[in-house]
């Protein structure tokens, strides 16, 4: 959406974001797998790297002119959900509790 009318420095960021997205996507499917095998540890890192990624994402879109609010909405709403279920997996998956 952003990449014929952007440059510079906003192409790099959506340039980035579109590379955080990838990651994401990559560390999404390793998590299923992860969960598949009640590995909670590398289902907090998988998920943990997601959440890190849409931060970062925002961080570098936040610095647009002008800033792509839907964009950051929808990452903030991944980001949100990557909490969610680190906080499910915390709270009700793990038998010892660290956090909860």
């Amino acid at each position: 959406m952003f990449e014929g009318n952007t440059t510079g420095a906003d192409l790099k960021t959506v340039k980035l974001c579109e590379e955080m997205y990838d990651d994401s996507l990559f560390h999404n499917d390793r998590a299923l797998k992860v969960l598949a095998t009640k590995d909670y540890d590398s289902l907090n890192t998988e998920v943990g790297f997601t959440l890190s990624y849409m931060n970062t994402c925002n961080g570098g879109l936040s610095t647009m002119k002008p800033v792509p609010q839907v964009m950051i909405k929808k990452n903030s709403d991944i980001s949100n959900m990557s909490s969610i279920i680190l906080v499910i997996l915390e709270c009700f998956l793990r038998k010892e509790k660290i956090r909860c």
